[in-house]
């Protein structure tokens, strides 16, 4: 049970949405040793995950579950809960949210409320690395628009339902960042996290 070190400096992994893509890279993280804290929005979600109830199925990841929640590897806690009980330790925010098309437009609802969630907890100190699918500019306009100046990248998910902790284990993470620092920091973060990175 760790924290993860960027540039000789501990960072809490922080995950914003624990559906299925936030959960699977979850449970992928502390397979490979990292605590995780979750955030989710909708309570049955939340109480779901720390009874060791998968809110879907995937072959294999229930076991995972139960075994991470009980060794306190992961703990999903409220937006309200998090913000309460925030630590000192710099953090890296993993924003997984849903992204769904609705008349042929990208439903932004979900990914608008992380933000605003994110506008009152983040430090210069912390970084964000946006999952969900989004338009192509969309994380540099809402990462240059938070309160405070963070490094920040874009990192799609890319796995199949029905093997994702067997793909996160093999698939090249890729990556885009804008300033040379966001670079340096995701690329080390990736390449602790992934089996190859792509910027």
């Amino acid at each position: 049970m760790k924290l993860i070190n960027i540039q000789n400096k501990d960072y809490e992994i922080v995950i914003v949405g624990m559906g299925y893509v936030g959960l699977t890279y979850a449970l992928y993280l502390n397979k490979i040793g990292y605590k995780v804290i979750g955030v989710e929005n909708n309570n049955i979600v939340q109480d779901s995950i720390n009874s060791k109830n998968l809110p879907f199925f995937e072959k294999g990841l229930e076991k995972y579950l139960n075994q991470f929640i009980t060794n306190n590897m992961i703990n999903v806690q409220s937006p309200k809960e998090f913000k309460d009980q925030i630590s000192d330790i710099a953090k890296v925010y993993i924003i997984t949210v849903g992204t769904p098309i609705n008349n042929n437009k990208i439903d932004k609802t979900s990914i608008i409320k992380v933000f605003n969630f994110l506008n009152n907890v983040v430090t210069g100190e912390d970084a964000i690395s946006l999952r969900s699918t989004v338009a192509l500019g969309y994380t540099r306009k809402y990462c240059e628009n938070l309160s405070v100046k963070t490094k920040y990248c874009f990192a799609p998910e890319r796995t199949i339902e029905g093997k994702a902790i067997e793909e996160l284990s093999t698939l090249p993470q890729v990556f885009g960042a804008n300033d040379p620092d966001s670079k340096i920091f995701f690329n080390n973060f990736f390449s602790q996290v992934s089996s190859e990175t792509f910027e």
